[in-house]
């Protein structure tokens, strides 16, 4: 699958999921929240990878462990541009559709 399919795919999931506010998975938090927009906008190419590290990674929020796990797997697959990256971004993108209310 091709970046630009999965980066569409990814915007289309999380704009449900803000829009509709329907899941079931992750527990529906403000930092879960939170990290899942940063991650649209880098994906969608409207925010620079560095965005998503901070909200992923330097921060304290109560970002949900699987979340933030995959997140940073993502992060480190797509800056090092290693195979995989697109499974990587659509279990991210998995963990923000999840997201119950």
């Amino acid at each position: 699958m091709g970046a630009r399919i999965v980066a569409v795919t990814v915007v289309t999931v999380i704009t449900g999921l803000v829009l509709t506010g329907c899941g079931g998975g992750l527990p529906r938090t403000q930092a879960n929240l939170s990290v899942c927009r940063v991650f649209e906008k880098v994906v969608s190419n409207r925010a620079p990878m560095i965005e998503l590290t901070g909200a992923t990674l330097m921060t304290n929020a109560p970002i949900s462990h699987q979340l933030r796990q995959d997140l940073a797997t993502y992060i480190a697959m797509s800056v090092q541009h290693m195979p995989g990256v697109d499974q990587a971004a659509a279990k991210a993108a998995a963990d923000c559709q999840s997201i119950g209310e």
